[in-house]
């Protein structure tokens, strides 16, 4: 990529920020209306009306995806392939920022916001606030830094490398619907959580961006 391009990308990729930033505020202002609540009870009832066998162990399974614990482990090889790949530490010193950023924001904002969880029976175990949604908001960051990485990385040599990104935005997509179905979050908290989620990761893809530039 030259200089000219890594900057316009990296510029294109923070408008794109401030566009998930708007919509996060959107959310947000609407949330704290009251006007998500028939919204959130409707597309609630549509999710959990489907009751298919194994239906609950599967989202009790991918839920999984979205816990720190399991992204911590997820990040070892990552790190130690962006290492290898690129020669250099600051590739996967930027996905651990990725990584430990995202939730540290998520930390910031359901302490700002304070929203209670659903009250429905929950069908895993949940603590704290619901607003953002962790779960949604983490895997769209991490999983979708991990899937633009490999996507980089293989876009040469292999046709299919767009399987990637497009993995990990169903993996994604698929967390933020386990934690409805589970009954520990609002649909609008896992919405809020995909909009800053993808603030961070095109933060991230626009810092990446400037150090993959050439010197000079």
């Amino acid at each position: 990529m030259s200089k000219m391009k890594a900057v316009s990308a990296s510029r294109s990729r923070l408008w794109l920020g401030g566009f998930c930033l708007l919509v996060f505020a959107a959310i947000s202002a609407a949330m704290r209306q009251g006007w998500t609540d028939p919204i959130d009870t409707v597309i609630r009832e549509a999710i959990q009306s489907r009751d298919a066998p194994g239906l609950l162990r599967f989202a009790i399974g991918i839920t999984n995806g979205g816990e720190l614990v399991l992204q911590l482990l997820l990040f070892v090889p990552a790190a130690i392939y962006l290492r290898l790949y690129t020669g250099r530490w600051r590739p996967p010193m930027l996905l651990l920022a990725n990584l430990g950023g995202v939730w540290i924001l998520n930390t910031a904002l359901k302490d700002l916001y304070r929203r209670d969880r659903p009250t429905i029976r929950h069908l895993v175990e949940a603590g704290g606030y619901s607003f953002p949604s962790g779960h949604a908001m983490s895997s769209a960051a991490f999983y979708g830094m991990i899937g633009y990485l490999l996507w980089k990385a293989y876009r040469r040599s292999w046709q299919g490398a767009w399987l990637f990104p497009a993995l990990a935005a169903l993996l994604v997509l698929i967390i933020g619907w386990s934690r409805v179905y589970l009954g520990v979050h609002f649909p609008s908290d896992v919405l809020a959580g995909y909009a800053a989620g993808g603030f961070w990761l095109l933060l991230c893809l626009a810092r990446y961006d400037r150090m993959s530039e050439p010197a000079g």
